[in-house]
């Protein structure tokens, strides 16, 4: 019985090496189209690189990461590759979007995000389906202040583009009136929900003045309109003054020409724009940083089950000074394919070689139990 549970366990530990050779593998190959995938976008074209992250996502069923490369899919569809005669197919991403939202955990850490831009390219195709997403968000997601901020934004511009500058007053002014519920906010995501709320007042009020023709009616309605948010003028005083002088170029009459480059008050909702951070950088950046942390949380775990197994057979296995696969780490340096088929044969070795070592522990201890019957 002694040799049957000592077989037992040693294969176990061949099944754990073989786990953490996929895993290696798989992250490594995940590396590597995501470092090359301009590169091969331009070689092979997008289609054939959006198939090499399919069959990837494919050979590696129930990979909990794999929502983050059907993401990337959605994405290329989304990019401009009109060189090779594609331009951005947004319909394909939304479709890639609702398909991840129906078929992924609900509560994978990525799904906010994925959410969020479904829901974005939703807008484009389904407004009402849009508005229910966003809706949701802000429900399940209350304390991801950098989220309801671009969600609140988000559905701002939604109303907006739907004719309903009431609903689209609201949102924005949620957006100005954020104030976040986390005990911590970092420097990088308190600017962002700044630059958000300085692109809400100013949708505001663009807002105010849609209906005024001529410069002079633009001021009067921007007028009025401060007369009754009083609070956002005094938040945003330096805003309001360029977003003024903007209207009087339009007049022709600037009281300071010289001072800034708003030409027109479209031109200052463009460069408000331009400075308002992306959410798809945003997004990007925020689960680089998770993924980061759950990558580690994850060697961990291995190397812990790994150190369990080490201990139980380590008599059997004395130390001979050669690393031990549970003090070996994934990284994110991009390897070689030499180095790849190298350290890929040696786990197949060891594995090889544990399994060997499990038969013939098993066969040895039949021997003796039919030897002494």
């Amino acid at each position: 019985m002694r040799h049957i549970g000592t077989a037992a366990v040693l294969f176990g530990c061949a099944c754990a090496f073989a786990q953490e050779a996929s895993l290696q593998e798989y992250f490594a190959r995940v590396e590597a189209l995501q470092r090359d995938g301009a590169a091969i976008a331009q070689q092979i074209g997008r289609d054939a690189l959006i198939q090499q992250y399919r069959d990837l996502i494919a050979a590696n069923p129930g990979n909990a990461n794999n929502i983050r490369l059907e993401t990337q899919i959605a994405m290329l569809y989304e990019s401009d590759f009109t060189d090779q005669g594609l331009p951005p197919d947004t319909y394909a991403a939304h479709q890639v979007y609702q398909s991840i939202i129906a078929d992924y955990d609900p509560d994978h850490p990525y799904m906010a995000t994925v959410r969020k831009l479904g829901a974005d390219r939703a807008a484009e195709f389904d407004p009402n389906l849009a508005q229910g997403m966003y809706e949701g968000i802000l429900t399940d997601y209350p304390d991801e202040d950098a989220l309801v901020v671009q969600t609140q934004y988000a559905m701002g511009q939604l109303a907006a583009d739907q004719g309903d500058p009431a609903a689209a007053e609201n949102y924005f002014g949620q957006v100005i009136a954020y104030a976040p519920s986390g005990a911590h906010v970092s420097e990088a995501e308190a600017a962002n929900i700044k630059a958000y709320q300085e692109s809400a007042a100013a949708s505001m009020l663009s807002t105010a003045i849609a209906g005024a023709d001529t410069p002079q009616e633009r001021l009067k309605a921007l007028k009025k309109f401060l007369e009754k948010h009083q609070e956002l003028e005094a938040a945003n005083a330096e805003l309001v003054q360029r977003f003024a002088q903007a209207i009087e170029r339009g007049a022709g009459r600037s009281s300071n020409p010289e001072e800034g480059n708003d030409a027109t008050v479209e031109a200052l909702l463009a460069s408000l724009k331009k400075n308002k951070p992306d959410d798809r950088a945003v997004a990007s950046r925020r689960e680089r940083e998770r993924a980061r942390e759950e990558r580690a949380r994850d060697v961990e775990e291995e190397k812990a089950k790994l150190a369990r197994a080490d201990t139980v057979t380590g008599a059997a296995f004395p130390d001979t000074g050669a690393p031990s696969l549970a003090h070996v780490e994934r990284t994110s340096e991009p390897r070689t394919a030499g180095a790849r088929a190298s350290s890929t044969s040696r786990i197949v070795f060891t594995v090889g070689a544990v399994c060997f070592v499990s038969i013939a522990a098993l066969a040895a201890s039949m021997f003796v139990r039919a030897k002494a019957r």
